[in-house]
């Protein structure tokens, strides 16, 4: 996902394009995956609640406030390094709301990985810029945060991940569309376009299923923030960026936060 969304920055395709279209088809699996399997839709008042305040204040506000961050910040990755660390939030959180599992040598492995992504993302070249991105770096850290504890609150009731994400990415494509008023240019990069619909809606799909099975869900979103890992070398194969000896050792380091994770 990530390097397609790279892609499509590089090509001048406007991020409310892509997260429409991302959201939209996304909507349309889901609703395939729910009459396939003859999956239940039905949801009570207050699931319903919880499913809209998911849908506009956590996923729609954090994803918009999220690439504004990033967008505003004087380097990219201090932003990131600060959403990405929302893994503490949801493991402590979780351990309080849900009884979900608080193990010491996890703790030390999502400190790890949030440190040596640090180190991937950090870089001298900054540009000058308000303190504005620190509120919406904050922003996207507290959405992405709360949408994986209620997406947690909803799984225990019992209803279904595909159930979940059908209504949830229904509400944002709705509120992308009326953002931009219905108006997308994609300058012909469906080639682009559509594999990243079908990527992100696995991507969400697996990780309401690893938040109905991990012990805590901020595990799962530990392990989730070490894709900058991946990313950070696969970028450097595919768009040859610089790869220095740092980044290389925060690459290393978050496998070991991995490991003690997941042991």
């Amino acid at each position: 996902i990530y390097i397609i969304i790279r892609k499509l920055q590089l090509v001048k395709v406007s991020v409310n394009t892509y997260l429409f279209y991302m959201f939209s088809m996304s909507t349309v699996i889901y609703l395939g995956l729910i009459i396939f399997l003859k999956i239940p839709m039905a949801l009570s008042v207050s699931q319903l609640v919880v499913i809209i305040i998911a849908a506009v204040l956590f996923s729609f506000i954090g994803n918009v406030v999220s690439n504004h961050g990033i967008l505003n910040a004087p380097n990219p990755g201090y932003s990131l390094i600060i959403q990405k660390s929302y893994s503490w939030y949801t493991t402590l959180a979780a351990f309080f709301l849900f009884g979900s599992d608080l193990n010491i040598m996890k703790g030390i492995g999502i400190g790890i990985i949030v440190l040596f992504t640090g180190m991937i993302v950090y870089s001298k070249k900054s540009k000058k810029t308000d303190k504005k991105w620190i509120v919406q770096s904050f922003g996207g850290f507290f959405c992405f945060g709360s949408l994986a504890l209620t997406s947690k609150h909803l799984l225990n009731q019992g209803l279904d991940p595909a159930v979940i994400l059908f209504y949830v990415c229904f509400i944002v494509s709705v509120l992308l569309g009326f953002r931009s008023r219905f108006k997308f240019n994609v300058k012909k990069r469906w080639h682009l376009i559509i594999p990243l619909g079908f990527l992100q809606a696995g991507f969400n799909l697996f990780m309401k299923i690893a938040y109905q099975t991990a012990p805590n869900p901020g595990y799962v979103n530990a392990i989730n923030t070490s894709s900058i890992a991946v990313v950070t070398l696969l970028t450097a194969l595919i768009f040859k960026d610089h790869l220095s000896l740092r980044k290389l050792v925060g690459v290393v380091g978050v496998i070991l936060g991995i490991v003690l994770i997941v042991l």
